[in-house]
């Protein structure tokens, strides 16, 4: 027993001695024009280290160098010299090789500083499309000094210690952003890029790759945001679906596998709250529950809210998803396309007004292929045999089942200078199901032992639709560096639109006899909104929203 508690303690000790002395650590080893790949490559093997690295950065870049038994921090640093890289040591062992100052011209910007204990102000964009990144994270590295932008992208971080700190800037979906400031940027309208994460392989060279998060369940108290660009990696049945993606977090479950609905700690998915671009969506499924109603490719993020949400949320029990849709490419005309077992979709994406304004337009449609078919066939079928009144053989029922659902998004976004921002949003989402049939009865012979031949025709129609649209306008302006208004004018609707019918021809030898009976509903829920909401940051520690 004391021999145990004993072995405890030692580990207990070394562990952040381990850490402290990564940097002292004895290497060698001699590179004569090797890619620095390779040298890296040769140094986890040999050495046991971890590297964390951008691949477009490094991959051309070749080393000569020697060293023996030197630290592992001169050796970084021999080995990267006149590379335009730079190395740090992570808290977890992990050696980070970015592009940066050296160690010589970080101190001398250091010594440089103009300013200190500041506010930064800027917003987060996507490096390729130009999109801005909402609720993305920064924060001083090494410190607990940190923000989250909004909806649209700006972010205020107070407390800055000097213009030459680096920033680490992280939005789910995206590579981590080591931004290092210098004194002369712009610390009112600072703009900082994220890239996507794109899985590449070189020509001959295989490497692993930590896997990056799709979800993070840190943002908020009982808030979690949803990558859509990572639904890829998550099972789904035919192509990615946002709520079955939900369904796989804790507290939040579907009815049985046919479902795509949200019960969120043993609510219901009629008592949550579904927003796209701040209008209601109501009805949030296609194929009688089985698929969500929201394109992927035309959402950029996902918020969601499983408890305590904020009162600018009201009219709901279980939960709030707040989803936002894509602006459209600022940078560059971008047109795409796709086919999956159930569905066509296609997007087509432009800035216009010389980068001030951009559109999004994304529609995607079904077709019955037999994947399709098996689910349909699952919620109600197709053949049904009729017996005819009187007696006789059975009827001949002809049935074609007919259904398809679609939806379409489309948005315009302007930008009239850095501080307004005025878009427009529309959404549309429909079911169309034709369940009709015919039963004829006109091939019998002789009915209840008589001599006249009866014919039987029944026609039924069977038309069910159902779906949403809605469109927003919004104004957002950043007042100052502290304060941001939202102004958001919407209208939405739910529909459903039901239709039976049943037209029966009962043709003797001397009479025919028709007959028609049937129902038609017609249901319709819309809304008006108008929101004004207003954020106005009053330290580093203290938001005031009010609306």
């Amino acid at each position: 027993m004391n021999k145990l508690k004993l072995t405890l303690i030692l580990i207990g000790i070394s562990l952040p001695l381990f850490s402290f002395a990564q940097k002292d650590k004895k290497v060698t080893g001699t590179y004569n024009d090797k890619l620095l790949i390779l040298v890296l490559e040769d140094l986890r093997i040999n050495y046991r280290l971890e590297f964390e690295y951008e691949m477009e950065e490094i991959q051309d870049i070749r080393v000569t160098t020697t060293f023996r038994k030197v630290s592992l921090d001169i050796a970084m640093q021999l080995i990267l010299n006149k590379t335009g890289l730079m190395h740090e040591f992570g808290n977890t062992n992990t050696i980070v090789i970015k592009k940066g100052l050296n160690k010589v011209q970080i101190e001398a910007a250091a010594a440089a500083a103009t300013a200190s204990n500041f506010t930064l102000k800027g917003r987060i964009k996507d490096a390729n499309s130009g999109e801005t990144l909402p609720f993305a994270n920064i924060s001083v590295k090494n410190t607990n000094n940190g923000t989250a932008a909004n909806v649209d992208g700006y972010f205020t971080l107070f407390n800055v210690p000097s213009d030459t700190v680096v920033l680490v800037v992280q939005y789910i979906g995206y590579r981590n952003n080591y931004f290092r400031l210098h004194p002369n940027m712009d610390k009112n309208d600072l703009t900082i890029k994220l890239e996507n994460i794109v899985n590449e392989l070189s020509e001959i060279i295989v490497f692993g790759q930590e896997e990056e998060q799709t979800i993070n369940a840190s943002t908020g108290v009982s808030q979690i945001s949803v990558s859509p660009t990572q639904l890829n990696y998550l099972p789904s049945f035919g192509e990615k679906d946002i709520f079955r993606s939900l369904q796989l977090l804790p507290g939040i479950s579907g009815s049985n596998e046919s479902s795509a609905g949200l019960y969120v700690r043993g609510g219901t998915p009629d008592q949550n709250l579904i927003l796209f671009d701040g209008f209601t969506v109501y009805h949030v499924d296609h194929l009688f529950g089985f698929f969500s109603a929201f394109n992927a490719n035309a959402v950029k993020d996902i918020q969601l809210y499983k408890g305590g949400f904020d009162a600018q949320y009201g009219g709901r029990l279980s939960s709030v998803v707040d989803l936002t849709g894509k602006d459209g490419n600022t940078e560059q005309f971008n047109i795409g396309a796709g086919v999956s077992l159930l569905s066509v979709n296609g997007f087509v994406e432009a800035p216009f007004a010389k980068g001030k304004g951009s559109f999004f337009v994304a529609g995607r449609r079904s077709f019955q292929s037999a994947f399709y078919n098996n689910i349909f066939s699952s919620f109600t079928s197709a053949n049904q045999d009729a017996a005819p009144a009187g007696g006789g053989r059975l009827g001949q029922q002809e049935a074609q089942p007919n259904t398809y659902f679609y939806d379409l998004n489309a948005k315009v976004t302007y930008r009239p200078n850095k501080k307004d921002i005025i878009s427009l949003s529309f959404y549309n989402g429909q079911d169309d199901l034709d369940n009709s049939r015919d039963t004829d009865d006109s091939a019998f012979g002789p009915r209840g032992g008589g001599t006249t031949d009866v014919s039987f025709v029944r026609e039924s129609t069977d038309l069910t639709k159902w779906g949403n649209w809605g469109t927003s306008a919004k104004w957002s302006r950043r007042w100052t560096e502290n304060f941001y208004s939202n102004a958001n004018l919407s209208y939405s609707q739910y529909f459903s639109e039901r239709d039976r019918s049943n037209r029966t021809t009962i043709t003797r030898a001397d009479s025919t006899v028709e007959n028609f009976n049937g129902s038609y509903e017609y249901n319709k829920l819309q809304d008006v909104t108008l929101r004004l909401d207003n954020e106005l940051k009053l330290s580093a520690d203290n938001q005031l929203e009010f609306g």
